[in-house]
């Protein structure tokens, strides 16, 4: 099983922890480094290939169907040996998962498999009354299993799913790096801040050599804004830090030179959210 990329990054993370901020004249951006690392088509943090088809269990799971977000199941687990079943999430990448797994009437045990058949995690009895609670990342867009088994027992059970970006780093005042997810050009979207205070938001753009990018951020709010879009190597190609009024909007645009997964950043202090459009 290969390391989890969340440690790997940690280093290049705490890079982070000075900024107080969003003046980006006044120390070389460290927000380039970990651009680099989240870039790299080797990495494990990012995964560009075709998902992977899930492996099964040695146990040969029941499939129970898929599972969302907010909407809780609920299933019979049957008295048989080894009984395992399986519910199916579509996860978008670069995402946190909490998933509970609830019964009165047997010890549950939870387990989160990732498209490649890796385990991500499992859990017993951290939750209330022997019930199961297990906090993961998934990484990459796929198919995550979520095995429910029994450690002791049989009878009903209900699973639900919780999930929000990922979390990188929370440092003092409350700045933080999240890493949100993929966008594409043309594709419009309406983001939320933690809340107030400096934060740091992550977005990955696959683009191709001779491209032009076109990035319009408008705050809901007023907002010191800096905008950053670096190349898969960690070399600035947009740079762009303006004060914000409500409904001001910052824009920027250059030409891709090499094929590759661009970082575009937005480090912002204030409060409200933005709409990101990329063309």
């Amino acid at each position: 099983m290969t390391s989890h990329p969340i440690w790997v990054l940690l280093t290049l993370v705490l890079l982070l922890a000075g900024l107080s901020a969003c003046d980006a004249s006044e120390q070389p951006d460290p927000l380039a480094a970990l651009a680099t690392r989240v870039a790299e088509p080797t990495s494990s943090f990012v995964d560009t290939s075709p998902t992977a088809t899930p492996t099964s269990s040695p146990m040969q799971p029941d499939s129970e169907g898929r599972i969302v977000a907010g909407e809780p199941r609920t299933a019979n687990l049957p008295d048989e040996d080894e009984a395992v079943h399986t519910w199916e999430y579509q996860s978008f990448g670069m995402r946190s998962l909490f998933v509970a797994v609830d019964s009165t009437e047997f010890d549950v045990k939870v387990e989160v498999i990732d498209p490649e058949g890796e385990s991500l995690g499992e859990d017993d009895d951290s939750g209330p009354d022997q019930n199961a609670r297990l906090a993961v990342n998934t990484l990459r867009d796929g198919t995550y299993q979520i095995q429910v088994t029994a450690w002791s027992g049989f009878g009903n059970y209900t699973v639900s799913v919780e999930e929000s970006p990922v979390r990188l780093w929370t440092g003092p005042g409350g700045g933080a790096i999240t890493l949100m997810r993929y966008v594409s050009l043309g594709q419009p979207l309406d983001v939320m801040m933690g809340g107030p205070g400096l934060e740091n938001h992550l977005w990955l753009l696959p683009a191709t050599a001779g491209q032009e990018v076109r990035i319009a951020v408008q705050p809901t709010e007023s907002a010191d804004i800096v905008l950053s879009m670096f190349t898969p190597d960690g070399n600035a190609l947009i740079v762009r830090q303006d004060s914000l009024g409500n409904g001001g909007l910052e824009s920027a645009a250059g030409v891709v030179p090499v094929d590759g997964m661009y970082t575009i950043t937005l480090r912002m202090a204030g409060v409200g959210g933005y709409s990101l459009t990329i063309e």
